[in-house]
């Protein structure tokens, strides 16, 4: 089997909770993305994939889908934190979702997202497969989990 690259980001732009009950303090994004990001690159490398690590904070999505496209990468996986509410309540979606960039390799990106998606849905977790705008000029299949 031929080596296959999984590209790897998590959004350092992710917004932040409201105050959280019982915590007393925000939860930004970036706490959840990072750790997420290398869990899941250890578990790509466990199972024979290689890593690649997309540009590290602060790196505006046209540094990432360079570096993707530069590298050759196979696939590219974006980790994201959403967040919705006015910021003086919390509110809790109890679900995720999984976008798609739209462009030269929709198709393939929709079969990753939903695959994403399967496999989510074995851990309890209820989901959906939408579009994205972001990733579109990225030369391999992408998808982009909230």
């Amino acid at each position: 089997m031929e080596n296959i690259t999984i590209a790897l980001y998590d959004d350092a732009l992710c917004g932040s909770s409201p105050v959280m009950p019982y915590v007393g303090e925000r939860y930004c994004g970036k706490d959840f993305t990072y750790p997420a990001k290398l869990y899941l690159a250890a578990a790509l490398l466990r199972c024979g994939f290689d890593v690649l690590d997309a540009p590290a904070p602060r790196a505006d999505i046209q540094d990432v889908i360079m570096r993707v496209n530069r590298a050759g990468a196979d696939a590219l996986v974006m980790l994201s934190y959403a967040a919705f509410g006015s910021r003086r309540s919390f509110n809790d979606a109890h679900g995720f979702a999984v976008r798609f960039p739209l462009g030269r390799f929709a198709v393939k990106s929709r079969v990753l997202c939903e695959d994403i998606c399967a496999k989510l849905a074995l851990t309890g977790r209820d989901g959906g497969v939408g579009t994205d705008g972001l990733l579109g000029a990225v030369n391999c299949p992408a998808a982009v989990i909230d």
